[in-house]
């Protein structure tokens, strides 16, 4: 099975997820049915009949992990006694023990659902954020030749549809598409200019960070090299610590939700968001959040700042970028914004340090701040678990 290509394994689970949902149909009907009036043979041989659906299926599924142990369903009647039994005794302890047996091969079956669609996600994760690539690149294209008035889409169109179909296979049935999904799909079949106009403007700015962010749950383990974290393992202390981060690591995504979990993990901020301009060039993802400071004559101050995301290794945010910015902050009030951050994993111009750093003197609104690389090196120092949770290990 190592060498199983990525369309057949999502075959099997394909065929997994089929099967588990004829499970929980079976569960749905045995909850109906112990539910029901007992003392007719007709509801008694009904709640057998599904419970042996249940047994069939569930031996037909592959493991997950090596796990999948035996479900025991217990017969309505035994339930009753069960119960009583366990109320003569009195004995809380007694009580949920009875419960919890009952409850048992449910909670197995809720367990293997909840695998299976991680063991799902790990599988295809790497595909879909290549396909996302893949995707947004047509897309960008597709805005520059509508700038341009070139209607000439159908390279665009190519790798746009092929990349949509294969993501829409990949999520499967585990995952809930974007709002704005089906009007994608139906804006790809047309595919009139009207429709790549739709598609710019409105499907993708609304499909793509969501899509991404379907790519990640905040409590998923981060894989250790190691099974023992004892103090005796082997260390060679004469070795040097690194402290450059591999931002190379990163998408674009990826360091916009550095720079958001980084804000959200601080002391100071409240209320961080996400803000997305569908009419913004790169139709990235800029962060809200307020800065708060406490005084103890003067009480709680808030200050509304406005954070963009720039992933940028051989560029430079220039005077250029900085200005549009400024610019751009208009769309995000009232409220009005205090502070603008440029957050970027590369650097900035002397020029727009210089523009930057008038704008401050003079006091004029919103007031500029730089988060160079050395900068969000130095707080992820602080932070070595956002380090480990986005590879940023070189």
């Amino acid at each position: 099975m190592s060498n199983i290509s990525l369309d057949k394994l999502l075959r099997q689970f394909e065929i997994t997820e089929a099967n588990l949902i004829k499970i929980k149909n079976n569960c749905d009907k045995l909850d109906t049915l112990e539910n029901s009036p007992a003392g007719t043979n007709i509801a008694s041989y009904s709640y057998q009949d599904c419970v042996r659906n249940i047994y069939a299926i569930w031996d037909a599924l592959p493991k997950i992990d090596g796990w999948k142990p035996g479900l025991q369903f217990i017969d309505p009647t035994d339930q009753v006694l069960m119960r009583i039994d366990a109320q003569e005794l009195g004995f809380a302890d007694a009580i949920a023990g009875v419960e919890n047996q009952i409850a048992e091969p449910y909670n197995i079956i809720a367990e293997y659902g909840f695998r299976l669609k991680q063991r799902r996600l790990g599988a295809t994760r790497k595909r879909i954020r290549q396909l996302v690539a893949h995707a947004d690149n047509a897309v960008a294209s597709l805005k520059q030749k509508l700038v341009a008035e070139v209607e000439e889409f159908d390279e665009e169109y190519s790798e746009l549809s092929e990349a949509i179909e294969q993501i829409d296979a990949l999520l499967g049935n585990s995952f809930s598409r974007p709002s704005r999904w089906s009007d994608l799909r139906r804006h790809l079949s047309f595919w009139q200019l009207c429709d790549v106009q739709d598609i710019v403007s409105l499907d993708w700015p609304n499909v793509y960070p969501i899509l991404i962010d379907n790519l990640y749950t905040e409590d998923e383990p981060i894989e250790t090299e190691i099974e023992d974290l004892s103090v005796e393992v082997s260390v060679n202390s004469d070795s040097p610590v690194t402290t450059q981060l591999a931002w190379s690591n990163l998408s674009s995504s990826d360091f916009e939700r550095l720079v958001f979990n980084l804000i959200t993990g601080a002391g100071g901020y409240e209320d961080a968001q996400w803000l997305t301009n569908t009419n913004a060039p790169d139709r990235g993802r800029d962060i809200s959040a307020y800065r708060v400071h406490e005084d103890s004559l003067a009480g709680v101050m808030r200050q509304r700042l406005i954070i963009q995301c720039k992933h940028w290794q051989s560029k430079s945010i220039s005077l250029d970028e900085i200005a549009t910015l400024k610019v751009q902050m208009k769309l995000w009030e009232p409220p009005t914004v205090d502070i603008v951050i440029y957050a970027t994993s590369g650097r900035f111009t002397t020029d727009a340090v210089a523009y930057i750093e008038k704008n401050n003197q003079t006091g004029s609104a919103p007031r500029i701040e730089m988060w160079p690389e050395s900068h969000l090196e130095m707080w992820l120092a602080r932070n070595p678990a956002l380090i480990a949770q986005f590879s940023l290990e070189n």
